[in-house]
C-alpha cells in the first residue's frame, strides 16, 4: 500500500519502480499449449500469498515435453535492453518445470534457474535480452513428461534480474519505487556509518548504495554501496572532490551481510564480516550532510533491491576494535 514500509521477517524490503507486463498474472491455466499431451485446471491449490489461485499444469505424455505459452506481450524498450520473466512452480509428480522464452518471442537468451521458497515452491526465472526495439514476448513453462507442476504468479518486467511479485488482474501494473530517508540531520565532525543487509541483485546496475549520507546530491556524501562487480566501496565526497574510495570483501546475492565505515579527518576505514578493508589516512569529512538515504544513493535514484535489516549511523568515529565487533557475523 502507498506510505507504507515493506518490512517482513527478512528487514525493509527497498525496490526501484518495475512494472508486470503479464495481465491477469494468476490465469495461467488459459495460456497456451503445445506438444506432448497438456491440460490444466483453474485454481486448485494454494498459493505462496495464502490464496487458492494455484494453476495446476500437466503432461501425461511420456518422452515428451509440454508448453505453455503467452504472448504476444507488447513492450517498450530498445535493443539489447533485458527483460526477466519469473513464475512461482510447485511440483506435483515427476520433474521440475523450467521456464523458456517461447520460439516466436523477439527477446532470447538466458538460462532458467529457481530459487527454493517454502513448501515445496520455487521462484523460477530467465532473464533475456530485446532482439529489436519494443519487441513482443512469448513467455513459456516447459512442463517434463509424465509430470504435474502448480503455476502462480508470472511476472514480465524490464531489468537484468526479478523483482518482487505485482499482482495484476486484466492489465499491466506498475509498482512505485520505495523511498525510505531521514531529513533534517545536522553535521558532525566525524561519522560511522553502518548497514546490516543482504547482498544485492547479480545483475543490479553498478555503484548502487545500500545506504549514504548526503546532501540530496553527490557532491558531500559518505556511503555504503556496489561495484560493478560483488564488491562492497565506500565513496566519501566532500564539495565535490574525492576524499575516499574504500573497498571490502564481495557480497553474495541474497546473502546477509554487515559493514560499517568510518569518516574522521585522516582516517577513514570500512569493514565487512568482521574483516578490515581499506583504509585512507587523508581527506576531509563533507559537510552538509541533512538526509540519510536507506536502499538507494539519493532520491530516484539507484535502488538497492533488498532487504536491509538494520542500519544506523553514529556522528562519532567508532575505532578498528568497534567496526570489528559491529560486524562480525
Amino acid at each position: 500500500a502507498a506510505n507504507t514500509p515493506r518490512i517482513t521477517d527478512k528487514g525493509l524490503l527497498i525496490e526501484g519502480q518495475r512494472r508486470n507486463l503479464v495481465a491477469s498474472s494468476t490465469v495461467i491455466h488459459s495460456w497456451g499449449q503445445q506438444n506432448g499431451t497438456p491440460s490444466t485446471v483453474a485454481n486448485t491449490h494454494i498459493a505462496p500469498d495464502g490464496t487458492t489461485t494455484a494453476d495446476t499444469l500437466s503432461n501425461a505424455h511420456i518422452g515428451a515435453e509440454s508448453y505453455f505459452h503467452r504472448g504476444a506481450i507488447s513492450t517498450t524498450g530498445s535493443t539489447g535492453e533485458s527483460f526477466t520473466f519469473s513464475v512461482f512452480l510447485k511440483t506435483l509428480s515427476g520433474s521440475d518445470a523450467v521456464v523458456r522464452w517461447a520460439g516466436s518471442s523477439q527477446i532470447t537468451g538466458g538460462v532458467s534457474s529457481c530459487r527454493a521458497l517454502f513448501n515445496g515452491w520455487r521462484h523460477c526465472r530467465i532473464t533475456g535480452t530485446a532482439q529489436v526495439d519494443n519487441a513482443n514476448a512469448w513467455i513459456q513453462i516447459n512442463v517434463l513428461s509424465s509430470s504435474s507442476t502448480l503455476a502462480w504468479g508470472a511476472q514480465l518486467e524490464a531489468g537484468g534480474f526479478a523483482s518482487s511479485y505485482i499482482p495484476t488482474s486484466g492489465a499491466a501494473v506498475t509498482r512505485n519505487e520505495d523511498r525510505a530517508y531521514i531529513d533534517g540531520l545536522t553535521d558532525k565532525s566525524a561519522y560511522t556509518l553502518y548497514a546490516d543487509a543482504l547482498g544485492l541483485p547479480a545483475n543490479i546496475i553498478a555503484n548502487t548504495a545500500i545506504v549514504a549520507l548526503n546532501d540530496n546530491s553527490v557532491n558531500n556524501r559518505i556511503d555504503l554501496r556496489r561495484t560493478s562487480g560483488p564488491t562492497l566501496q565506500n565513496i566519501v565526497t566532500a564539495a565535490g572532490g574525492s576524499q575516499a574510495q574504500l573497498t571490502a570483501g564481495a557480497m553474495v546475492p541474497g546473502v546477509p551481510f554487515k559493514a560499517a565505515v568510518r569518516a574522521s579527518t585522516n582516517d577513514f576505514q570500512i569493514y565487512m564480516n568482521g574483516v578490515a578493508g581499506g583504509a585512507d589516512n587523508s581527506g576531509s569529512v563533507p559537510q552538509n550532510l541533512s538526509r540519510l538515504h536507506v536502499g538507494a544513493i539519493d532520491s530516484g535514484i539507484l535502488y538497492a533491491h533488498t532487504y536491509l535489516r538494520e542500519i544506523r549511523l553514529y556522528g562519532a568515529a567508532k575505532t578498528n576494535a568497534e567496526l570489528q565487533a559491529l560486524t562480525a557475523p
